[in-house]
């Protein structure tokens, strides 16, 4: 039961996510939400988030890429009769497309990092030894050990 929960409380929140990405508004709207959203990531990166937090700006960060790409995707394509101009701008728009692709599954990785414990530090007399043979070819010494440090 908890994870159906769950599930709807995700659905709520992308239905909510997309109705603030579609609305209408005028550029200035555009850019105070930008920067008041930038903002808002910029000061929670210092306070290094976890959990719900890190989730939070990792989502304001994610409606900030959205409505660029509605934006792009709605009004800015150039017409496909003037080849043009379509051609190179549909494949600024793929690959721009490419990188929001690419964005989502970096956020993946980033979403909930693993905590490692630091790597043990072991004595020199227990770590492995390791023979390395360098073909010298009848060099001088010096030049060989210039080549080995």
């Amino acid at each position: 039961m908890n994870r159906i929960a769950a599930l709807g409380l995700w659905a709520i929140s992308v239905a909510f996510l997309l109705i603030l990405v579609t609305l209408p508004v005028n550029m200035e709207a555009h850019f105070v939400a930008g920067v008041i959203i930038l903002a808002i990531v910029a000061i929670m990166k210092f306070a290094k988030p976890t959990g719900t937090w890190r989730m939070i700006v990792l989502g304001l960060g994610t409606a900030v890429v959205f409505r660029y790409v509605y934006w792009r995707t709605t009004s800015t394509l150039p017409d496909i009769s003037q080849l043009e101009n379509f051609i190179p701008g549909i494949l600024l728009y793929s690959a721009e497309m490419y990188a929001v692709v690419m964005l989502m599954l970096s956020l993946f990785t980033v979403l909930d990092p693993l905590e490692r414990p630091p790597a043990p530090i072991y004595p020199d007399k227990d770590l492995p030894t390791v023979d390395v043979f360098v073909p010298s070819y009848n060099e001088e010494l010096p030049l060989v050990a210039t080549t080995l440090a």
